[in-house]
Protein backbone atom coordinates (compact mmCIF):
# COMPACT_ATOMS: atom_id res chain seq x y z
CA UNK A 1 0.00 0.00 0.00
CA UNK A 2 3.06 2.14 1.07
CA UNK A 3 4.60 1.34 -2.50
CA UNK A 4 1.35 1.91 -4.63
CA UNK A 5 0.78 5.43 -2.82
CA UNK A 6 4.24 6.64 -3.30
CA UNK A 7 4.46 5.68 -7.11
CA UNK A 8 0.84 7.28 -7.46
CA UNK A 9 2.42 10.80 -5.76
CA UNK A 10 5.48 10.51 -8.10
CA UNK A 11 2.83 10.22 -10.84
CA UNK A 12 0.86 12.67 -9.79
CA UNK A 13 4.24 15.07 -9.72
CA UNK A 14 5.40 14.70 -12.57
CA UNK A 15 2.54 14.77 -14.43
CA UNK A 16 2.15 18.44 -12.63
CA UNK A 17 5.01 19.37 -13.51
CA UNK A 18 5.00 18.34 -17.02
CA UNK A 19 1.75 20.40 -17.31
CA UNK A 20 2.99 23.74 -15.68
CA UNK A 21 6.11 23.45 -18.27
CA UNK A 22 3.25 22.99 -20.82
CA UNK A 23 1.33 26.04 -19.43
CA UNK A 24 4.75 27.99 -19.58
CA UNK A 25 5.26 27.03 -23.40
CA UNK A 26 1.63 28.13 -24.23
CA UNK A 27 2.29 31.55 -22.30
CA UNK A 28 5.68 32.05 -23.65
CA UNK A 29 4.04 31.52 -27.40
CA UNK A 30 1.43 34.03 -26.83
CA UNK A 31 4.14 36.57 -25.60
CA UNK A 32 5.71 35.93 -28.37
CA UNK A 33 3.37 36.37 -30.85
CA UNK A 34 2.35 39.61 -28.94
CA UNK A 35 5.45 41.31 -27.97
CA UNK A 36 7.10 40.17 -31.51
CA UNK A 37 10.44 39.98 -30.12
CA UNK A 38 13.80 40.05 -31.74
CA UNK A 39 14.84 36.19 -31.79
CA UNK A 40 13.11 32.93 -33.03
CA UNK A 41 10.17 31.09 -30.60
CA UNK A 42 12.28 28.22 -30.20
CA UNK A 43 15.15 30.58 -28.83
CA UNK A 44 12.44 32.34 -26.90
CA UNK A 45 11.03 29.62 -25.23
CA UNK A 46 14.14 28.80 -23.63
CA UNK A 47 15.25 31.69 -22.44
CA UNK A 48 11.73 31.64 -20.74
CA UNK A 49 11.66 28.54 -19.09
CA UNK A 50 15.41 29.67 -17.27
CA UNK A 51 14.37 31.07 -13.90
CA UNK A 52 16.38 34.36 -14.01
CA UNK A 53 13.22 36.70 -12.90
CA UNK A 54 13.10 33.64 -9.52
CA UNK A 55 16.57 33.98 -9.15
CA UNK A 56 16.45 38.04 -9.68
CA UNK A 57 14.06 38.50 -6.87
CA UNK A 58 15.43 36.15 -4.41
CA UNK A 59 18.49 37.98 -4.80
CA UNK A 60 17.44 41.01 -4.48
CA UNK A 61 15.30 39.82 -1.24
CA UNK A 62 18.68 38.57 -0.02
CA UNK A 63 20.65 42.09 -1.04
CA UNK A 64 17.79 43.88 1.60
CA UNK A 65 18.48 41.91 4.59
CA UNK A 66 20.02 43.70 7.44
CA UNK A 67 23.67 42.51 8.49
CA UNK A 68 24.36 42.16 11.68
CA UNK A 69 27.09 44.97 12.91
CA UNK A 70 29.95 42.81 14.07
CA UNK A 71 29.76 41.08 10.45
CA UNK A 72 29.79 44.50 8.05
CA UNK A 73 33.20 45.11 8.04
CA UNK A 74 34.54 41.57 6.93
CA UNK A 75 31.75 41.19 4.28
CA UNK A 76 32.06 44.24 2.63
CA UNK A 77 35.95 44.07 2.44
CA UNK A 78 35.88 40.81 1.21
CA UNK A 79 33.67 41.30 -1.68
CA UNK A 80 35.88 44.39 -2.15
CA UNK A 81 39.32 42.27 -2.50
CA UNK A 82 37.17 39.94 -4.88
CA UNK A 83 36.00 42.58 -7.25
CA UNK A 84 38.78 45.24 -7.12
CA UNK A 85 36.33 48.02 -5.44
CA UNK A 86 38.49 50.72 -4.12
CA UNK A 87 37.28 51.41 -0.48
CA UNK A 88 39.23 55.03 -0.24
CA UNK A 89 36.08 56.35 -2.79
CA UNK A 90 33.69 54.94 -0.09
CA UNK A 91 31.27 57.72 1.30
CA UNK A 92 30.71 56.79 4.44
CA UNK A 93 32.78 53.81 6.79
CA UNK A 94 31.83 49.83 6.47
CA UNK A 95 29.60 49.52 9.70
CA UNK A 96 27.71 52.11 8.35
CA UNK A 97 25.98 50.10 5.53
CA UNK A 98 23.28 48.42 7.27
CA UNK A 99 22.60 45.70 4.25
CA UNK A 100 24.33 44.09 1.04
CA UNK A 101 22.53 46.86 -0.95
CA UNK A 102 23.43 49.84 0.29
CA UNK A 103 27.17 49.36 0.55
CA UNK A 104 26.50 47.93 -3.58
CA UNK A 105 24.62 51.45 -4.47
CA UNK A 106 27.01 53.51 -2.18
CA UNK A 107 27.64 56.70 -3.04
CA UNK A 108 31.15 58.14 -3.27
CA UNK A 109 32.95 60.90 -1.88
CA UNK A 110 32.74 64.30 -3.05
CA UNK A 111 35.48 64.79 -5.56
CA UNK A 112 35.72 61.62 -6.46
CA UNK A 113 34.83 61.19 -9.83
CA UNK A 114 35.97 65.13 -11.14
CA UNK A 115 33.92 66.04 -14.32
CA UNK A 116 35.77 66.30 -17.79
CA UNK A 117 35.49 69.83 -19.51
CA UNK A 118 34.16 67.81 -22.82
CA UNK A 119 31.12 68.02 -23.40
CA UNK A 120 30.10 64.30 -23.16
CA UNK A 121 31.39 62.24 -20.57
CA UNK A 122 31.15 58.91 -19.57
CA UNK A 123 27.83 58.14 -17.87
CA UNK A 124 29.37 55.62 -15.38
CA UNK A 125 32.22 53.29 -14.41
CA UNK A 126 33.16 49.93 -16.37
CA UNK A 127 34.38 48.70 -19.54
CA UNK A 128 33.25 49.62 -22.91
CA UNK A 129 32.14 46.46 -24.59
CA UNK A 130 31.42 48.44 -28.24
CA UNK A 131 31.48 51.62 -29.22
CA UNK A 132 31.27 53.14 -33.00
CA UNK A 133 29.30 55.09 -35.54
CA UNK A 134 25.41 54.10 -36.13
CA UNK A 135 25.01 52.87 -39.58
CA UNK A 136 22.19 55.41 -40.75
CA UNK A 137 20.81 52.89 -43.19
CA UNK A 138 20.11 50.02 -40.94
CA UNK A 139 19.97 52.36 -37.42
CA UNK A 140 21.80 48.66 -36.32
CA UNK A 141 24.28 49.25 -33.41
CA UNK A 142 27.47 47.26 -33.55
CA UNK A 143 27.74 45.22 -30.14
CA UNK A 144 30.46 42.88 -29.20
CA UNK A 145 32.06 41.14 -32.34
CA UNK A 146 29.82 42.64 -34.59
CA UNK A 147 26.92 41.40 -33.24
CA UNK A 148 23.82 43.69 -34.40
CA UNK A 149 21.55 45.59 -31.63
CA UNK A 150 18.22 47.31 -33.57
CA UNK A 151 18.34 50.73 -32.22
CA UNK A 152 14.76 51.55 -32.42
CA UNK A 153 13.57 48.17 -30.75
CA UNK A 154 16.62 49.19 -27.86
CA UNK A 155 15.01 52.24 -27.31
CA UNK A 156 11.61 51.47 -27.16
CA UNK A 157 9.45 54.44 -28.11
CA UNK A 158 8.25 55.90 -31.48
CA UNK A 159 8.97 59.71 -30.59
CA UNK A 160 12.89 57.84 -30.30
CA UNK A 161 12.48 57.09 -33.82
CA UNK A 162 11.57 60.13 -34.94
CA UNK A 163 13.90 61.95 -32.69
CA UNK A 164 16.86 60.10 -34.54
CA UNK A 165 15.47 59.66 -38.13
CA UNK A 166 15.19 64.16 -38.07
CA UNK A 167 18.71 63.97 -36.14
CA UNK A 168 20.14 61.55 -38.90
CA UNK A 169 18.68 63.77 -41.75
CA UNK A 170 19.45 67.23 -40.02
CA UNK A 171 21.27 69.68 -41.62
CA UNK A 172 21.34 73.28 -41.72
CA UNK A 173 22.69 74.03 -44.79
CA UNK A 174 21.95 70.78 -46.59
CA UNK A 175 21.30 72.67 -49.64
CA UNK A 176 24.88 73.62 -50.02
CA UNK A 177 27.86 71.03 -51.26
CA UNK A 178 29.95 70.84 -48.24
CA UNK A 179 26.93 70.31 -46.09
CA UNK A 180 27.19 66.84 -43.76
CA UNK A 181 24.48 65.57 -41.72
CA UNK A 182 24.63 64.27 -38.05
CA UNK A 183 26.13 61.59 -36.81
CA UNK A 184 24.87 58.83 -34.50
CA UNK A 185 27.17 57.70 -32.21
CA UNK A 186 26.57 54.92 -29.32
CA UNK A 187 29.02 53.32 -26.55
CA UNK A 188 27.95 50.53 -24.66
CA UNK A 189 29.26 50.32 -20.99
CA UNK A 190 29.15 47.03 -18.87
CA UNK A 191 29.15 48.06 -15.36
CA UNK A 192 31.08 44.63 -13.36
CA UNK A 193 29.73 43.63 -9.92
CA UNK A 194 32.48 45.56 -8.30
CA UNK A 195 31.81 49.38 -10.26
CA UNK A 196 30.46 52.12 -9.09
CA UNK A 197 26.91 51.20 -9.70
CA UNK A 198 25.10 54.78 -10.16
CA UNK A 199 24.90 56.68 -13.17
CA UNK A 200 24.82 60.15 -14.40
CA UNK A 201 24.13 62.18 -17.26
CA UNK A 202 27.34 62.83 -19.46
CA UNK A 203 26.28 65.94 -20.44
CA UNK A 204 23.09 68.91 -20.16
CA UNK A 205 20.33 67.92 -21.39
CA UNK A 206 16.52 69.26 -22.16
CA UNK A 207 13.28 68.53 -22.57
CA UNK A 208 14.21 65.54 -20.54
CA UNK A 209 11.57 62.68 -20.98
CA UNK A 210 11.54 58.75 -19.74
CA UNK A 211 10.36 55.37 -20.88
CA UNK A 212 10.37 52.04 -18.93
CA UNK A 213 10.17 49.02 -21.08
CA UNK A 214 9.24 46.00 -18.82
CA UNK A 215 11.31 42.94 -20.24
CA UNK A 216 13.82 39.87 -18.94
CA UNK A 217 16.38 39.60 -16.77
CA UNK A 218 19.31 38.05 -18.34
CA UNK A 219 22.79 38.08 -17.64
CA UNK A 220 24.83 41.06 -19.64
CA UNK A 221 28.25 40.36 -19.22
CA UNK A 222 30.20 39.73 -22.48
CA UNK A 223 30.37 35.88 -22.27
CA UNK A 224 26.28 35.79 -22.35
CA UNK A 225 26.03 38.32 -25.18
CA UNK A 226 27.63 36.26 -27.73
CA UNK A 227 25.55 34.25 -26.74
CA UNK A 228 22.39 35.64 -26.56
CA UNK A 229 23.20 38.71 -28.94
CA UNK A 230 19.63 39.86 -28.91
CA UNK A 231 20.04 40.40 -25.04
CA UNK A 232 20.08 44.01 -24.68
CA UNK A 233 16.74 44.22 -26.67
CA UNK A 234 15.14 41.79 -24.77
CA UNK A 235 16.01 43.01 -20.98
CA UNK A 236 13.99 45.63 -18.67
CA UNK A 237 14.96 48.70 -19.59
CA UNK A 238 14.99 52.91 -19.07
CA UNK A 239 14.98 54.83 -22.08
CA UNK A 240 16.13 58.99 -20.96
CA UNK A 241 15.91 60.97 -23.40
CA UNK A 242 16.38 64.56 -24.20
CA UNK A 243 18.51 67.38 -26.22
CA UNK A 244 21.64 68.49 -26.15
CA UNK A 245 22.51 72.49 -25.65
CA UNK A 246 23.75 72.29 -29.77
CA UNK A 247 19.61 71.15 -30.54
CA UNK A 248 21.59 67.66 -31.04
CA UNK A 249 20.29 64.06 -29.43
CA UNK A 250 21.10 62.07 -26.65
CA UNK A 251 19.18 58.57 -25.29
CA UNK A 252 20.53 56.71 -21.90
CA UNK A 253 19.62 53.22 -22.11
CA UNK A 254 20.39 52.13 -18.37
CA UNK A 255 19.76 48.21 -18.92
CA UNK A 256 18.61 45.77 -16.30
CA UNK A 257 20.13 42.13 -15.68
CA UNK A 258 20.37 38.92 -13.66
CA UNK A 259 20.43 39.66 -10.08
CA UNK A 260 19.11 43.08 -10.69
CA UNK A 261 16.24 43.86 -8.72
CA UNK A 262 15.11 46.93 -10.00
CA UNK A 263 16.45 50.10 -11.06
CA UNK A 264 15.95 53.04 -9.77
CA UNK A 265 16.13 56.16 -10.98
CA UNK A 266 16.43 59.37 -9.28
CA UNK A 267 14.30 61.62 -11.99
CA UNK A 268 10.87 63.30 -11.11
CA UNK A 269 9.34 64.14 -13.72
CA UNK A 270 5.85 65.16 -13.64
CA UNK A 271 3.23 64.37 -16.89
CA UNK A 272 2.92 66.85 -19.18
CA UNK A 273 6.75 68.84 -17.91
CA UNK A 274 8.41 69.17 -21.38
CA UNK A 275 11.13 71.83 -20.05
CA UNK A 276 12.33 69.12 -17.15
CA UNK A 277 16.60 69.84 -17.64
CA UNK A 278 19.30 67.80 -16.14
CA UNK A 279 23.34 69.15 -15.76
CA UNK A 280 26.31 67.11 -16.80
CA UNK A 281 26.95 64.92 -14.00
CA UNK A 282 23.76 64.89 -12.39
CA UNK A 283 22.69 61.55 -10.79
CA UNK A 284 19.76 60.28 -12.96
CA UNK A 285 19.76 56.52 -10.97
CA UNK A 286 21.55 53.16 -9.75
CA UNK A 287 21.57 49.75 -10.38
CA UNK A 288 20.67 47.19 -7.74
CA UNK A 289 23.40 45.02 -9.06
CA UNK A 290 25.74 44.86 -12.06
CA UNK A 291 24.11 45.95 -15.63
CA UNK A 292 25.23 47.75 -18.57
CA UNK A 293 24.22 51.40 -19.98
CA UNK A 294 23.71 51.96 -23.38
CA UNK A 295 24.21 56.02 -24.97
CA UNK A 296 23.66 57.02 -28.15
CA UNK A 297 23.75 60.86 -29.47
CA UNK A 298 23.99 62.90 -32.48
CA UNK A 299 26.64 65.18 -33.60
CA UNK A 300 27.75 67.67 -36.44
CA UNK A 301 30.82 66.49 -35.76
CA UNK A 302 33.03 63.49 -36.22
CA UNK A 303 34.75 61.88 -33.37
CA UNK A 304 36.46 58.87 -32.21
CA UNK A 305 34.86 57.26 -29.44
CA UNK A 306 36.88 54.98 -26.76
CA UNK A 307 37.48 51.75 -27.97
CA UNK A 308 36.14 48.02 -26.90
CA UNK A 309 38.04 46.47 -23.41
CA UNK A 310 39.03 50.22 -22.56
CA UNK A 311 37.90 51.17 -18.81
CA UNK A 312 36.42 54.39 -17.98
CA UNK A 313 34.79 56.22 -15.17
CA UNK A 314 31.99 58.30 -14.53
CA UNK A 315 33.02 61.82 -15.47
CA UNK A 316 35.73 60.89 -17.72
CA UNK A 317 35.85 61.63 -21.52
CA UNK A 318 34.52 59.23 -23.87
CA UNK A 319 36.58 60.57 -26.49
CA UNK A 320 40.39 59.57 -28.01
Amino acid sequence: MTMTTARTARRLLTGGAIGLYGLNLVSAYKEWRVAKPPVTLQKYMMLRSLPMHTMSTISGYVSELPVPLFVRPFLYSSFARLYKVNMNECDKPLQEYPTFQSFFTRALKDGARPLSKVNIVSPCDGTVLASGEIDSDSIKIGSVKGINVDLITLLGNTEAERLLTRQRNRSWFSWFPWATNAHLYYAIVYLAPGDYHRFHSPCDLRHVKLSPTDGMKLPVNPGFLKFIPETLQLNSRLCITGCMPDGNYMAIVPVGALNVSSIDCFLDLKDGNHDAKVRKGDQLGQFRMGSTVVIVFSSFKEMRIAAASDRVKQGESLFI
